[in-house]
This record gives C-alpha cells, structure tokens and sequence, in this order.
C-alpha cells in the first residue's frame, strides 16, 4: 500500500499519533511518553512531534 511517505516518515507520523493520544492522559509525563513511543530522548520526541505538529508536546497538551 502506498502511503506517499518515506518508511521513516511513515513510522514518525505513526509515533505521532499515538504520542497524540497519550498526550490526553495528564497523569503521564511527556519523558514518558518518549520513552512509550520509541523516542531515547525528550528533545528528540519534541523535534520530531513540532516538525510534524507544528507545536512541542507541551503546547499542544494545554491546547487539548
């Protein structure tokens, strides 16, 4: 199937969108969050989710 995506840009997106979902339960940290969807870093999951989002982990948290 034909996503219009690299593998890796696929597998970003997907990480996203589950970091998304995880975002709505206040009781987890976003470290934590990282960590569940395959980030090693923080910083690495806050690049990657304001590339794609256009915001970090945090705003759109206290945008929900």
């Amino acid at each position: 199937m034909a996503t219009g995506h690299t593998p890796y840009g696929w597998l970003t997106r997907q990480r996203i969108a589950h970091a998304k979902t995880l975002l709505k339960d206040r009781t987890l940290r976003i470290v934590d969050i990282a960590l569940i969807v395959g980030y090693e870093t923080q910083s690495a999951f806050s690049a990657s989710f304001r590339k794609v989002v256009g915001l970090t982990p945090s705003e759109f948290r206290r945008r929900l």
